[in-house]
């Protein structure tokens, strides 16, 4: 459904039902990842093969249509095609970032003439070089060598601008998406993990708050103003993952189980998003009780037994206690991954295809 709603622009629409088609907005840059991750889990190019060239055209609009100043760095909007609900105004370009009512962009002005925001959003700009990276694996699986150049020279591009301008106020967790798209420098790798359990910033016992703690608009604790999203916690510990920072990202992972678990255990609720200071997911009217992206807090606990990634490829880690997981899907087919005193293994059916007693991180051969 998704891909076959882009739009003849080469967009794919941010919000396409039965009642309205905001199809001058488009969706997060984040498929391609999410598609590349799904060849490497299953070893099946489908997905490829359907996606690659929607998903191109929309990169290419995006990168097109978002940079209302031309300078490189791109901004959330709203453009002048179809009848969408809030079409050309600065809450439309807001509904765009999926982060509605964000602090981050109360400072942002509405331009008429560019149809963006006047504000080059980090996120954003992330998320897009992340896009043009994984858009070229594809490209260079699929035999298409001028285009991965093309994107790969995209994503350079967006790297070497995106450390430049000044700061609005808030911060919110997509400050942490240089780690994702691998933009940040040692030393700045370094100061973005000092405000990552800051208890000022974005400590807790939870997880990532939408806002840092320090922020006004943290009182608020609605929407994306103070709430726990499980989106922002998985695309932070991704990052996490590829800088290497793996006692971070276990600890968010600690973090994101501990907050899925209250609600999931005892009431078997998988909520929109959560209080940030006590982790209750349904104490405000308008977090869902039952959400599909809360899915990837019980992940990310999944993806420290096994996790297949971008950057590391396959992983499998051998270390606590005894432990059975699955059956879960590899290029090998659907398998149990299972530790017992200290070995683990792979079974596919009644087969052992792998075992190793190394302990840590390891790759299956």
């Amino acid at each position: 459904m998704l891909l076959s709603a882009v739009t003849p622009q080469g967009n794919l629409p941010c919000i396409m039902t039965g009642n309205d088609a905001w199809v001058d907005r488009t969706q997060t840059p984040l498929i391609s990842f999410i598609v590349w991750q799904i060849y490497l889990r299953t070893g099946n190019r489908l997905f490829i093969d359907m996606a690659y060239a929607i998903l191109a055209r929309n990169n290419a609009w995006i990168r097109t249509l978002r940079d209302g100043n031309g300078n490189g760095l791109l901004e959330f909007g709203s453009s002048d095609m179809g009848q969408g609900l809030y079409k050309g105004t600065k809450l439309a370009a807001k509904d765009e970032s999926f982060m509605d009512n964000s602090p981050i962009h109360d400072e942002a002005r509405w331009n008429e003439k560019s149809r963006t925001l006047d504000c080059e959003d980090v996120g954003l700009n992330c998320l897009v070089c992340l896009d043009c990276e994984m858009l070229a694996h594809m490209a260079r699986l699929l035999g298409l060598s001028e285009e991965a150049k093309k994107h790969d020279g995209a994503a350079a591009a967006l790297r070497q601008r995106l450390w430049s301008g000044a700061f609005v106020k808030s911060v919110a967790p997509t400050s942490f998406y240089p780690l994702l798209c691998d933009a940040a420098s040692k030393e700045q790798k370094k100061h973005l993990l000092k405000h990552l359990d800051d208890p000022k910033k974005f400590g807790g016992d939870f997880g990532l708050p939408s806002v840092a703690r320090d922020d006004p608009a943290l009182a608020d604790n609605v929407y994306w103003r103070g709430r726990i999203w499980p989106i922002l916690n998985w695309l932070v510990w991704n990052g996490l993952e590829r800088a290497g920072e793996v006692e971070a990202a276990d600890r968010l992972v600690d973090k994101s189980w501990r907050l899925f678990i209250k609600s999931w255990e005892s009431r078997r609720l998988s909520p929109e998003n959560y209080d940030p200071e006590t982790g209750e997911g349904l104490d405000q009217p308008d977090s869902d009780p039952f959400y599909s992206w809360t899915a990837l807090l019980p992940f990310m606990k999944h993806a420290q037994v096994m996790n297949f990634s971008p950057w590391q490829g396959w992983q499998l880690r051998n270390e606590g206690g005894d432990f059975a997981v699955g059956p879960v899907i590899t290029p090998l087919g659907a398998v149990m991954v299972t530790r017992k005193n200290g070995t683990l293994s792979l079974r596919r059916g009644e087969e052992t295809v792998f075992t190793s007693e190394k302990q840590g991180r390891i790759t299956p051969a």
